[in-house]
């Protein structure tokens, strides 16, 4: 499985990461009462978002290892997760992959949508 590359930040900027549970429960109408409610399943996804700073060159790495090395973001990778410290697999959100924005001469802030994998 490929990693994220040691020549890139390997910590997101200071709040800028985020977890956003996915829902994990289905529920069921009864016809007398409350409803019934159950989890789904035991491998639950995270959504995650963060953003980096990146010079023209840690930029130009990033979107090597995205389109090359992670098939245009198709494949997971490992990276080790801001919060736990633990490494973990990740995944970039299909929809809404990243975004990059230019911040001053040679900077550039790159925020991105991940989902960490069970």
């Amino acid at each position: 499985m490929p990693t994220w590359p040691i020549s890139l930040p390997t910590l997101p900027q200071r709040d800028s990461f985020r977890y956003e549970p996915q829902a994990n429960v289905a529920s069921f109408g009864t016809e007398v009462g409350p409803g019934k409610v159950r989890r789904r399943s035991t491998a639950r996804l995270k959504l995650a978002t963060g953003t980096f700073w990146m010079t023209s060159a840690q930029r130009d790495t990033f979107l090597d290892f995205f389109e090359d090395d992670l098939l245009d973001g198709s494949l997971p990778y490992d990276w080790t997760d801001p919060i736990t410290g633990l490494t973990a697999s990740w995944r970039f959100d299909p929809q809404s992959p990243y975004d990059i924005a230019a911040l001053g001469p040679g900077m550039w802030r790159v925020s991105f949508n991940l989902m960490k994998l069970p």
